[in-house]
């Protein structure tokens, strides 16, 4: 995995600090969008770029983000 890690062009490189952040914020949002309701919800998703595809049969929720 290291190796992989060093094979990433410098200019995609994050810091540790940086993905602390990240993480943070991710937890902010998780907390926010569970106390948020169906309406709230559904914007805090759309601003981030998340989208929610149920597979019911398969009992499988599949989440992806694409930021901007």
């Amino acid at each position: 995995m290291e190796g992989e890690l060093k094979a990433v062009p410098a200019a995609q490189r994050i810091s540790t600090a940086e993905i602390r952040a990240m993480i943070e914020e991710v937890g902010d949002l998780v907390r926010l969008g569970s106390d948020a309701g169906p309406d709230d919800k559904a914007e805090l998703y759309t601003q981030h770029g998340l989208k929610l595809t149920c597979y019911p049969e398969k009992q499988y929720v599949e989440a992806r983000i694409a930021p901007e």
